[in-house]
Formats: structure tokens, C-alpha cells, sequence
């Protein structure tokens, strides 16, 4: 690119190649933090910041002795939901990282 400076090429040419990478990482690191359960077991005190997984176990373990499995089912899908969500409005990105050095030309 004649006459660009250092940032316009990182803006033009390296951010677009890059982007889909920090999606992917981005993604990836949302679903290590959603999915935390042992630091969140053993840590957290306040029930308020407790994520989804400890509070369905929480859910699940202070029914008692008989266990609604519909509620604990739906809870499950609740806490699952949200990733199947973010994955479908972000999976052209995932695989515009996963192809984006297979093209030729």
C-alpha cells in the first residue's frame, strides 16, 4: 500500500486477518469463565455471584430427597443456551479463522 503509514497497514491489512482469531480466543476464554466451578465452589460466598453451574448443583442438592428432574433438565438448558447462542451469531467468524490461510489466490 504506497504512501500508507505503519498504522493504516495494521488497520487495513493486519486487523482483518487478525480478527478472527480474537473472536476465536474471545469465545474460547467466555467458555472458560462461564464453565468456572471449582474456584467459584470454593471461593464465592455471596449465592448472588455464583455462576450458572454452581447454583444448578446448589439447585439440585437442596431439594431434598425427591428430585424434579424437569427443573433441573430446564436449568441445565438455561445455562447452556447463551454458548449455543453466541456460537451461532459468531460461527461465520470461527470459520473464516479456521479457512482464512486454506484459500489460494
Amino acid at each position: 500500500m504506497d504512501g500508507a503509514t505503519s498504522f493504516q497497514t495494521f488497520l487495513k491489512v493486519m486487523l482483518p486477518i487478525m480478527r478472527p482469531g480474537f473472536v476465536t480466543a474471545g469465545i474460547f476464554a467466555l467458555l472458560d469463565f462461564w464453565g468456572e466451578y471449582m474456584f467459584a465452589l470454593q471461593l464465592i460466598v455471596k449465592k448472588e455471584l455464583l455462576p450458572a453451574g454452581v447454583t444448578i448443583l446448589r439447585f439440585q442438592s437442596g431439594t431434598g430427597v425427591r428430585q424434579n428432574w424437569g427443573y433441573t433438565y430446564a436449568a441445565c438448558v438455561m445455562f447452556v443456551l447463551p454458548i449455543l447462542i453466541i456460537y451461532a451469531v459468531f460461527q461465520k467468524k470461527l470459520m473464516g479463522g479456521m479457512t482464512a490461510g486454506s484459500v489460494k489466490g
